[in-house]
């Protein structure tokens, strides 16, 4: 069973920190003489995806962090999740890097920024 994204009340992103850009699905030989020569490197590439929800309280903290260390196994596995942008479910996986929190000073909320890969 594949896991679903565990903040229900937060589907989306913040628009304003939100980008996603295509992985380059290029690879490129250079000959000694001429020009490069360019070719498909496979059928389908993904896409990287920067994350940020504002203003999360401590309750979906809570609730993301034991869903990101033991239901993904500290984000090894894919999960689902409805694509920002496209409004369809997609399978995706948090990239090397982990999230990161940000406690808003003096307040119970946190700010929570993630990189995800779109699996192809």
């Amino acid at each position: 069973m594949v896991a679903t994204w565990p903040l229900a009340n937060r589907k989306s992103p913040d628009a304003a920190s939100y980008s996603e850009a295509p992985q380059s699905n290029r690879i490129t030989f250079e000959p000694e003489i001429g020009p490069t020569i360019d070719r498909r490197r496979g059928t389908a590439a993904g896409t990287m995806l920067n994350i940020q929800f504002t203003g999360i309280t401590d309750d979906e903290r809570e609730t993301f962090e034991d869903w990101y260390r033991s239901t993904l196994y500290d984000g090894v596995l894919p999960f689902v999740w409805v694509d920002p942008i496209r409004g369809t479910s997609a399978s995706f996986r948090f990239t090397k890097d982990t999230y990161e929190l940000r406690p808003h000073p003096g307040a119970e909320y946190h700010d929570l920024s993630f990189q995800l890969y779109r699996l192809p």
